[in-house]
């Protein structure tokens, strides 16, 4: 079924609603299905810069399975952060 055939069932049960809800609820629905289902997978690319350790994601990001750097795959963190460790020392990547 194409969204313009689910926005017109919709609105047929629920003339009140206006478009834009109804897109943004399929969004949601379609969201959570492919969330719950892992059905959909895509790849992100994110620009990285010296000694940053957290970035924002995208907003269409719904799981990371995985994250690379030049190439090489990161071990997942074990445990809590802490948050006291706010890499501000000036150090180099062995602490130095």
């Amino acid at each position: 079924m194409k969204i313009k055939e689910m926005m017109e069932m919709i609105k047929l049960h629920h003339p009140h609603v206006r478009e834009t809800e109804v897109k943004k609820l399929i969004k949601r629905a379609s969201d959570q299905l492919c969330s719950e289902t892992n059905m959909l997978e895509a790849t992100f690319y994110q620009n990285t810069t010296a000694k940053t350790r957290y970035y924002p994601l995208d907003d269409d990001i719904l799981e990371i399975k995985s994250v690379k750097v030049s190439g090489e795959e990161i071990p997942r963190m074990v445990g809590g952060l802490n948050l006291e460790d706010d890499d501000t020392t000036g150090g180099d990547v062995d602490g130095n």
